[in-house]
């Protein structure tokens, strides 16, 4: 399912999610052709990439791009069709490849960047940027309270660095917490949560929640234990309420993550075959 995604970016993109030139055409063939086709506002989009193998770098070069809309030719060449999808989907691939994927070791700086790209629509002096910040803190702590409805003794805390942290109340003063790779897991998928409530109750940030395209959750970056999953499945409710209509869980299948199959609109199944690596999906 990895390489599934990376598709879609290099088909959306012209490169890999990880560096621009990554090879990843088959090693006995010289050229690959990556083609999507999806409807988006009542539109039919195909988007076409070529890619080539450069002998002296080994690397994938991206040689033809083309967009059509409803069948028509939209966009010709690489940079126009680039020019086409950011147009199209109102982000870059930077923003694209933060947003959408929910990692365990999210760092301040591309949380920085998602919350910048998003919702700052201008230079902000410090005063403001510390207002918006409190007040996605308070976005970040109405869900805390909605999946953990019980705890009134901790809270969650956006700060000026772009940190998550957890505090627990003390009469004295509050202590921080340390937390758990599953507590980094909930926490950032949290922290989208917040923006996306944000974008959706207030017209003049950046862009609406509707615009955003559907967040990924890797289950290789899950680490959740099976007391954690009913939060994760609590998050995901309040993901599609708030406009983002499609959330996508790759597991490995395991025990702990088969519990999100009961409250899934769709599971599928992908298997791939050892001798030939092609893989065939089935529905459950």
């Amino acid at each position: 399912m990895v390489y599934f995604f990376e598709t879609i970016f290099i088909g959306l993109f012209g490169k890999s999610t990880t560096d621009t030139f990554v090879p990843f055409i088959r090693h006995d063939a010289k050229n690959a052709l990556v083609s999507l086709e999806f409807e988006l506002n009542s539109q039919i989009i195909k988007i076409k990439r070529v890619f080539e193998m450069d002998d002296n770098t080994d690397c994938s070069v991206n040689i033809g791009s083309s967009v059509h809309i409803n069948n028509k030719l939209h966009a010709d060449g690489n940079i126009q069709t680039n020019n086409a999808i950011y147009s199209l989907i109102n982000m870059d691939e930077e923003l694209y490849n933060n947003w959408i994927y929910i990692r365990k070791n999210e760092s301040n700086e591309v949380r920085r960047k998602i919350i910048n790209d998003l919702v700052w629509s201008n230079e902000i002096n410090e005063e403001g940027h510390k207002i918006n910040i409190d007040v996605i803190n308070l976005h970040l702590n109405k869900i805390f309270s909605m999946v953990n409805p019980g705890d009134t003794n901790h809270y969650l805390e956006l700060d000026t660095d772009y940190n998550l942290l957890l505090y627990e109340k003390d009469v004295a003063s509050d202590k921080l917490k340390p937390l758990s790779n599953a507590d980094r897991v909930i926490f950032n998928t949290m922290l989208r949560c917040a923006l996306l409530e944000l974008l959706s109750t207030d017209a003049h940030w950046t862009l609406s929640s509707s615009a955003l395209p559907p967040l990924i959750v890797d289950g290789a970056f899950m680490y959740l234990p099976k007391n954690r999953i009913e939060e994760f499945v609590k998050l995901i409710d309040i993901i599609k309420n708030s406009g983002s209509d499609q959330v996508m869980v790759v597991s490995s299948g395991d025990s702990s993550d088969i519990l999100l199959n009961d409250p899934a609109d769709l599971v599928l199944d992908v298997v791939m075959d050892p001798m030939t690596l092609l893989s065939q999906v089935f529905y459950q």
